[in-house]
């Protein structure tokens, strides 16, 4: 019996990137055949330049039973298995999203878009 290889599922964020050009996805990655495939493209036209990463890149990904849950700089995506987009969440609490991940029944996701102010 041989032993297998995992796959890691995998998202980048290309911030040189630019208009037209792809700013990162969502990569499959198989040790064992030493292949990487392309499974989501994060290249839209209403991609934000205006600031440093800003909307570039896709930021995380935490899975539940039938689901994967996709953070991007302002919106929550949700997948099924195959990849098969099935509901996106946009929140301005989101803004800047920079981490995923899920405790029990709670996804939690990270943001520098919004400080708190002490009244100072």
């Amino acid at each position: 019996m041989t032993d297998l290889l995992p796959k890691l599922l995998a998202t980048s964020v290309v911030r040189g990137s630019e208009k037209g050009q792809s700013h990162g996805g969502v990569y499959l990655i198989d040790f064992e055949s030493q292949q990487v495939e392309q499974k989501i493209d994060w290249n839209t036209g209403d991609i934000d330049f205006s600031g440093r990463g800003w909307d570039r890149g896709l930021r995380g990904i935490e899975f539940t039973e039938d689901a994967m849950w996709i953070a991007a700089s302002d919106e929550l995506f949700c997948y099924s298995p195959d990849f098969v987009q099935l509901a996106s969440y946009r929140n301005e609490y989101l803004r800047h999203c920079h981490e995923i991940c899920r405790r029990d029944n709670l996804l939690f996701l990270t943001s520098t878009g919004f400080r708190l102010h002490s009244g100072v």
